[in-house]
């Protein structure tokens, strides 16, 4: 009876270890399911904007992004073969995250434009008061060198101004938020919001012209 015991828990110990591994193989086929249910629901939002724009957009995979915020540079596997060239705006469903600084045969460089390095000349959607989208500390953007007297409110839309050869006019960069400058300021400066998580695209638009 003692050896038989011992003889059956081992073997329930065996069966635990198999069953153990079932559930985490398992668990790594759902985790692998909700990847490619991410990444679908992303693919359709992204084709739907392109269907509905009128942009030249050329469609990229986004390499690598370093989601520590060490590193403010896109890597996407579009370059000089599909069309690519410095300046031109990646887009993310419809919103500017970044500029091409440097192209490759097959491969970009992208600066995101939170980046304090970075500046877009833009303006306001609803009365074409201009300004320059400059990168934040801490991923954040601000609305730059606004005249004080414009007229601007929270919720406000921020577009490209089309100023910049590479960059056409009127893509969405994201809303106008708190007043950053004082009454006395030189010039009105904005905090700007994107519902865009710059750093976690895994799929873009290069915005060919």
């Amino acid at each position: 009876t003692f050896f038989s015991t011992l003889g059956n828990i081992g073997k329930i110990v065996k069966e635990n270890a198999e069953l153990q591994s079932q559930v985490t193989s398992l668990q790594q086929q759902q985790v692998n399911l909700d990847k490619l249910k991410n990444e679908n629901e992303l693919l359709r939002s992204e084709l739907s904007f392109r269907a509905k724009s009128k942009l030249d957009l050329e469609p990229c995979s986004v390499l690598s992004i370093d989601p520590q915020e060490l590193s403010d540079a896109m890597i996407i596997n579009c370059g000089k073969e599909q069309g690519i060239q410095e300046g031109q705006a990646v887009v993310s469903e419809g919103y500017m995250v970044a500029k091409i600084i440097n192209v490759g045969s097959y491969t970009s460089t992208a600066l995101l434009i939170s980046n304090t390095q970075s500046s877009v000349d833009a303006r306001l959607s609803k009365n074409g008061t201009e300004g320059v989208i400059k990168g934040s500390f801490g991923s954040g953007m601000t609305f730059d060198l606004v005249s004080q007297n414009a007229d601007i409110s929270t919720g406000d839309l921020v577009v490209t101004a089309g100023i910049s050869a590479h960059i056409p006019k009127d893509i969405l960069i994201g809303q106008v938020g708190a007043v950053l400058s004082g009454p006395n300021d030189l010039f009105k400066k904005l905090s700007v919001t994107s519902p865009i998580r710059q750093r976690a695209v895994e799929f873009v638009f290069v915005v060919k012209q």
